[in-house]
């Protein structure tokens, strides 16, 4: 799922251009080669396929699978940025939702799904241009923020496992409940340009907070726990991280920080480097999603982001190309490809042998599919 960048990493980020685009001529029309749409490296271990078509929801940004919308009842929900569907699993359309306010602010940024908890219905939070808001179940929305948030979260971590919802406006953090309120307030942290929750079962729940290249972590009743520089590979590119559970890699949860060439996966004190995953451009909004495509294999690590490039110069946030990288438990890049349309959303189904998964990649509008090649494998041969 995406979330909001801010205009302060745009100077450091362009930083990193530096070093993959110092060939191409300054305002050339023409796509350098390395944000060709096309599939890169491993096209014979993974078949691609549309998956399903979705009529006037712009941009998937939250694909999810479980019982979202009414207890017992596994659905799979596909969010973006004007409206949601709901799938059975025979993929049967089960429900549709169209935004009351489909744009906002000048620009729809993302919309996630707030599955049902002991307490409350289906939500969908969302971020737009202006602000963040929340959305009842039938696309109305009930309540949004005074401000322009520059990072925000959620998670259900509240009475009776309810969502909460978490934000930072530059100044301060402040978690607000399902009805708005605002349930704590923490001053002093500062311009943040990402706030992610650490969720895990294998961790203690705490939010992660970054500001001004130092992470900070806070406890869910807002008290501020310690304040750290990351480890001194990723000091220039810290400011986008996201958190990721890639068990026995990541276990507990691991944070990917994206640079020129390569990826990091950080211990969540972001002091550790756990490993790195090469080789790989620079993806902004980059996130990550484990998956066992092969039945007999460990689970992969599938990482989508944006390529904000546009002949091969920086273009800001509006990003023109997406990109898919896979690696194998040993960071090896395993599959990778360009496409021609912004990825915001990953997410997995069970095979109908409950063996393995499909990885489900969300474009404009649609949502492609990624199968093993029968007889392929990404294991190497012993030596």
């Amino acid at each position: 799922m995406m979330r909001k960048r801010t205009s302060k990493i745009a100077a450091l980020l362009s930083l990193l251009v530096l070093g993959t685009s110092g060939c191409v001529q300054s305002g050339s029309s023409e796509q350098p080669d390395w944000i060709q749409p096309r599939v890169r490296t491993g096209s014979g271990l993974l078949q691609k396929t549309l998956f399903m078509n979705l009529s006037n929801i712009g941009s998937v940004t939250d694909i999810q699978r479980g019982e979202l919308r009414s207890p017992g009842k596994i659905e799979l929900g596909i969010a973006g940025k004007y409206g949601a569907r709901f799938f059975d699993d025979r993929n049967k359309l089960d429900a549709s939702v169209d935004f009351a306010v489909p744009e906002s602010g000048g620009t729809s940024v993302a919309s996630e799904i707030v599955r049902q908890s002991r307490s409350i219905g289906p939500l969908f939070f969302r971020h737009a241009f202006a602000y963040d808001s929340l959305l009842d179940s039938t696309g109305k929305e009930t309540w949004r923020t005074t401000y322009r948030p520059n990072a925000s979260t959620f998670g259900y971590v509240g009475p009776n496992s309810s969502p909460e919802f978490f934000f930072g406006d530059g100044r301060s953090v402040e978690a607000r409940n399902v009805s708005g309120a605002v349930i704590w307030q923490t001053s002093g942290v500062g311009w943040s340009d990402r706030c992610e929750l650490l969720d895990s079962k294998d961790a203690e729940r705490r939010l992660l907070v970054e500001s001004g290249g130092t992470l900070i972590t806070l406890s869910l009743s807002g008290d501020i726990l310690s304040r750290k520089k990351p480890a001194s590979e990723v000091a220039k590119v810290f400011s986008d991280f996201s958190v990721l559970h890639w068990p026995p890699v990541c276990q507990p949860d691991c944070l990917l920080v994206s640079d020129n060439d390569k990826f990091f996966l950080l211990s969540s004190d972001a002091q550790t480097v756990v490993t790195s995953l090469a080789p790989a451009t620079f993806a902004m909004n980059a996130r990550g999603l484990a998956v066992r495509l092969y039945e007999n294999e460990p689970p992969l690590l599938a990482v989508a982001g944006l390529l904000p490039y546009k002949g091969g110069q920086w273009v800001g946030f509006k990003a023109v190309h997406g990109v898919l990288y896979i690696f194998d438990a040993h960071g090896n890049l395993v599959y990778h490809e360009v496409l021609s349309e912004p990825v915001e959303a990953l997410g997995a189904l069970p095979a109908a042998d409950g063996k393995s998964e499909t990885l489900l990649v969300g474009g404009e509008d649609k949502v492609w599919q990624y199968t093993a090649v029968q007889g392929s494998s990404t294991l190497k041969p012993s030596k």
